[in-house]
């Protein structure tokens, strides 16, 4: 880029003096003065260096000595041959730094252009600004024309995933409405499956507390009479000490009180079982699971052929015993004898299994594998 002299000053006057001293001019000739002029030159349509100064064609003096170039700004020696033609004697080019030095002087001239001759200027300038701000316009709306094209596809490309976003939640909503639909269907059937458990446990409850009632009327009246019959025959005689009947009478209480121990031990395994039933609905009220199981799980014979076991599954069992009559093995079997139901195994015919003289009550258990029980009995 060219360095600019600053603080440079010309004025046309004092280079048009210069002239005239060089020359032998008298600096008062007015028409000398005149036709000293500022040129800016150009080529024409014959390729000819010219300048067109207020309509008029001036060209270079065939016996010019500079070497002019076009575009150039040179002051010159303007001989008019007729109002519209003349010559001109180039006298000193004008550079671009002595133009910026006119700053001041320029501003004015170029107010007093803009105010008085607003046409020309424009007329002369138009095309030149047309060709610098042309492209650069012509760049710039392409740029944005890219810009808007960039962010249109991104704006589409947006919605496309907001509306596969919104199909999706749609789906899911639908996928949680249904969920919930079912899962309240579910919920309702185990609350009346409950509620219908509920109600069979109470009615086996009373029916439980009435036979309860019942047998204790029963073993109570029994053990009252029995009572009865062996005060009467352990009671006083009149006669003598030995009656023939002493061994008649001896064998009857012996009866009597085999009975009165077998009815006791009747009326233990009732109370043991209604407490096990109690057990279990307490359990299941709290847990709300069919197959709760006591916390304790404990194995009670209850008879002869029952064994209550809540943490059992319901179903069929075959029965295995060991060779010295002390273990029973219950193994899930489809054909098994044993049946499973409430938590009470039931084996047909285990009564006539004279083991330890098949007592009753709590027995020690273990699981042999998950399904899998082993009793001693």
């Amino acid at each position: 880029m060219a360095e600019f002299k600053t603080g440079i000053r010309m004025n046309f006057l004092d280079v048009q003096r210069e002239f005239m001293e060089k020359n032998g001019i008298d600096e008062n000739n007015g028409e000398v003065l005149s036709e000293v002029m500022v040129l800016l030159f150009g080529t024409d349509k014959k390729g000819r260096l010219v300048s067109n100064p207020r309509n008029r064609l001036i060209s270079l003096d065939r016996d010019c000595r500079e070497e002019v170039h076009e575009n150039e700004l040179w002051i010159c020696h303007v001989t008019m041959k007729t109002g519209y033609l003349g010559y001109a004697r180039p006298l000193r080019r004008i550079g671009v730094p002595e133009i910026i030095g006119m700053s001041d002087q320029m501003r004015d001239i170029a107010d007093f252009l803009w105010m008085n001759g607003r046409k020309e200027v424009l007329k002369y300038l138009n095309p030149r600004i047309e060709s610098e701000i042309q492209p650069a316009l012509e760049q710039r709306i392409s740029e944005l024309e890219a810009e808007y094209s960039d962010k249109a596809a991104g704006i589409a490309k947006r919605e496309a995933a907001l509306s596969l976003r919104e199909n999706s939640l749609a789906s899911e909503k639908e996928g949680l409405k249904e969920s919930g639909d079912r899962f309240r269907e579910e919920y309702m059937e185990r609350i009346a499956e409950l509620e219908k458990q509920e109600r069979r446990f109470k009615t086996e409850i009373e029916k439980l507390v009435r036979d309860k009632s019942t047998i204790m009327d029963y073993y109570e009246t029994q053990n009252a009479n029995l009572r009865a019959k062996i005060s009467e025959l352990t009671g006083p005689k009149s006669g003598t000490a030995e009656d023939t009947g002493v061994d008649e009478r001896n064998e009857l209480i012996a009866g009597y009180t085999l009975e009165n121990h077998r009815l006791r031990e009747e009326l233990h395994m009732m109370r043991e079982r209604m407490d096990v039933m109690r057990r279990r609905k307490e359990i299941e009220n709290s847990t709300g699971r069919e197959d709760a199981v006591c916390p304790a799980q404990k194995v009670i014979r209850i008879t002869d052929t029952e064994f209550e076991c809540p943490f059992m599954d319901e179903g069929r069992y075959s029965v295995r015993i060991n060779a010295d009559v002390t273990r029973l093995r219950f193994i899930p079997d489809t054909e098994g004898t044993a049946v499973c139901r409430n938590g009470t195994i039931s084996v047909p015919n285990l009564g006539r299994i004279n083991a330890r003289g098949s007592r009753t009550g709590e027995l020690n258990w273990r699981m042999v594998d998950s399904s899998t029980l082993e009793v001693s009995i």
